[in-house]
């Protein structure tokens, strides 16, 4: 076993990178084949019950403001859509929502974001979702939760950024946050510990490469 990487703090570590790298490689194959576990946030039920939250917020801010937001729509922002699964079945339920709400689905705009250009594209091009990008309900963005900077449109070209919204944005983060860089602390008989972190390579498979995370306590 070789040392890749010796003790850092866990938010410093090459591990932060070596992920970001996978997703770039992987693109869309690391949800389709089932590399990264989503189902438990991407699946019909949590969809249906973020749009019915979104719905009542709409006529909340129908009921509260009247028509002060006329015009403009609610721009809800995935944050890392990953497969897309998610934003597919959320999109379905607000429609039906709508017709029995007797509200335009273009009273909503929904951004799907993700670094990767190619996870980009694959959304753009999926049938599943032709009828809303047309309608302009849906729009794809690229952003950086590590460096955040304004949505930038990839079909209209507008920008989204502070004062754009009249309306409040709503933001769905189903998973992002646990593969961003991050602090890493343990508590240990009452003592709180920040933990360093060392990346290993094995090499005892022949067909893979493993990284192997050692962690060590480091005392205040």
């Amino acid at each position: 076993m070789d040392e890749v990487e010796a003790p850092v703090p866990f938010a410093a570590s090459r591990l932060w990178a070596l992920q970001r790298a996978y997703f770039d490689t992987r693109g869309i194959d690391a949800w389709r084949l089932g590399d990264v576990p989503h189902y438990i946030a991407s699946n019909p039920t949590v969809a249906h019950a973020f749009a019915d939250l979104v719905l009542g917020l709409a006529l909340d801010q129908l009921r509260l403001h009247g028509g002060e937001a006329e015009g403009q729509p609610i721009h809800i922002c995935e944050l890392g859509a990953g497969a897309g699964r998610f934003a597919f079945h959320f999109l379905t339920r607000l429609a039906e929502l709508c017709t029995r709400a007797d509200l335009p689905l273009t009273a909503f705009r929904y951004i799907m974001t993700d670094i990767v250009p190619a996870n980009r594209s694959f959304w753009r091009a999926h049938p599943n979702f032709q009828h809303y990008f047309e309608n302009g309900v849906l729009e794809t963005a690229a952003f950086d939760v590590t460096a955040p900077d304004g949505l930038h449109l990839d079909g209209s070209g507008a920008i989204i950024g502070k004062g754009f919204c009249a309306a409040p944005l709503v933001v769905i983060s189903n998973y992002l946050f646990d593969s961003i860089p991050q602090d890493l602390f343990a508590i240990e008989a009452g003592d709180c510990h920040p933990c360093n972190v060392a990346l290993d390579l094995d090499d005892g498979e022949p067909s893979r490469s493993i990284i192997t995370i050692r962690q060590i306590y480091s005392p205040i």
